[in-house]
């Protein structure tokens, strides 16, 4: 009789045993991996985590490889959380996997990559600076401070999707209103510019900024998005990481 093996394709990547070394059966010998077909583990934010799906396509880059742009689709959420350390100390993360195609064989197993998630993609929108939109504590209603003939005016307006510095206007504003960009405490409906201006430091330098369709004016104008990531993270190349 004769057993029947699967014959796997790759390259070593590691071997465990040395030569002369006594192994016992369902002992790991070596470990093959398949460099043109690589997993990517990596840790996702809890806040993060309710945006990722099956599937959801990634973008991954690393500063070791200049210009090199991967691309993936996550195809494992694990269905625990963990703790891991951050530099803001302890965080808790769930584990997720990603498979990406290595067709030129740069990708080495153990590298450090930079992840981009897109969880929406909400095209040909209206968006302003986070920092510009405040929230009523009476009413929970979302606003700005429009400036209009150099005096504020807080206005209340519906907001929609959101990423780590823009978020979307769905009412209230229209392209072109001018808004001022960071809202502080000190700012009150009605308030002219110069009283701002001369008000003490609490301004903290916040200006205005017109909103207009001219993406280098600064990311807090209201401009056409052309989407938001709602989730990403950093990745690795684990040992024995292709499939």
């Amino acid at each position: 009789l004769g057993d029947v093996y699967k014959r796997q394709d790759g390259v070593v990547t590691e071997v465990c045993i040395d030569e002369g070394t006594y192994t016992e059966e369902n002992t790991v010998m070596l470990k093959i991996a398949d460099l043109n077909d690589l997993i990517v583990t990596a840790n996702i934010e809890e806040y993060d985590a309710p945006l990722l799906e099956l599937g959801q396509s990634v973008t991954m880059t690393s500063d070791g490889l200049e210009g090199k742009v991967y691309t993936g689709e996550i195809t494992k959420i694990n269905i625990t959380a963990s703790n891991a350390d951050s530099n803001m100390g302890s965080e808790t993360v769930v584990p997720i996997e990603i498979s990406v195609d290595n067709p030129d064989g740069i990708l080495k197993q153990n590298y450090n990559l930079d992840l981009e998630i897109v969880t929406s993609d909400s095209t040909g929108v209206l968006c302003v600076s986070t920092a510009a939109i405040g929230t009523d504590a009476k009413t929970d209603e979302k606003y700005v401070y429009k400036v209009e003939n150099n005096v504020l005016k807080k206005t209340t307006v519906e907001v929609g999707e959101a990423d780590d510095t823009n978020t979307e206007i769905i009412s209230g504003l229209n392209e072109g209103d001018t808004i001022v960009s960071s809202i502080s405490s000190n700012m009150t409906d009605g308030m002219s510019l110069d009283e701002l201006s001369t008000a003490a430091p609490a301004a903290n330098g916040n200006s205005e900024e017109e909103n207009n369709d001219d993406r280098n004016q600064g990311s807090d104008q209201m401009l056409p998005s052309g989407g938001f990531g709602g989730a990403g993270a950093g990745g690795n190349m684990p040992p024995g990481g292709g499939r």
